[in-house]
């Protein structure tokens, strides 16, 4: 819990202090973010993992979100999907603020007959058998513009699903733009038992 915190004060604290020199364009809504990352357990080896997401702007202050995700671990392999709705402010001094709602599933499958004990993210299957559960979340976040083309953003998310270890996360992150419609970012996302560091690409449509 401390590492979530400590993620998501980060995050905030960075974006009230470039809001000010930001300019007010540029964020955009409709997107579609692939990611890798490497995912570290609070206890256990180390796994590696993928996530795509899209997000399509419905207006000016609404939008539709979309992901997948599948985390790669030497005992399991965890895979989770979700998509839902949102809203967003209107981008004033360089910042917006969003909020999202919707539904989420995951998927463990392990891989052998038993499963060690690991401190992930996700309950970890003790048996050879698999497990699955849908659920709903909420998140709220920001996204700032820092000078022409820098964006940082944080974010808090609440989950429901059984097979969550920890239903709070927090995730904030910096992307640059190398073009009008692409861009190329790290982040960070935590729960109080694991971080994944993320390298990302952004193209904008």
């Amino acid at each position: 819990m401390r590492r979530f915190y400590a993620v998501l004060a980060t995050g905030a604290l960075l974006g009230v202090l470039f809001a000010s020199s930001a300019r007010a364009g540029g964020l955009s809504y409709s997107y579609v973010d692939w990611a890798g990352f490497d995912a570290h357990p609070q206890t256990g080896a180390d796994g590696r993992g993928t996530r795509f997401s899209l997000s399509y702007a419905l207006s000016g202050n609404a939008f539709l979100y979309a992901g997948a995700a599948q985390y790669d671990f030497a005992s399991f392999l965890g895979r989770r999907y979700a998509f839902g709705v949102g809203i967003n402010s209107t981008v004033r001094a360089g910042y917006s603020l969003f909020a999202r709602v919707g539904w989420n599933h995951i998927g463990i499958s392990p891989d052998g007959m038993a499963a060690p004990a690991l401190s992930t993210a996700f309950r970890t299957p003790s048996t050879g058998a698999g497990a699955q559960d849908h659920g709903f979340g909420a998140a709220f976040g920001m996204r700032v513009l820092m000078h022409d083309n820098w964006e940082l953003y944080a974010l808090a998310r609440v989950e429901h699903n059984n097979e969550l270890a920890h239903r709070v996360s927090g995730e904030f992150g910096v992307l640059y733009a190398l073009s009008a419609h692409m861009s190329v970012g790290a982040g960070v996302n935590a729960t109080a038992r694991e971080s994944d560091y993320l390298l990302m690409l952004r193209a904008y449509y």
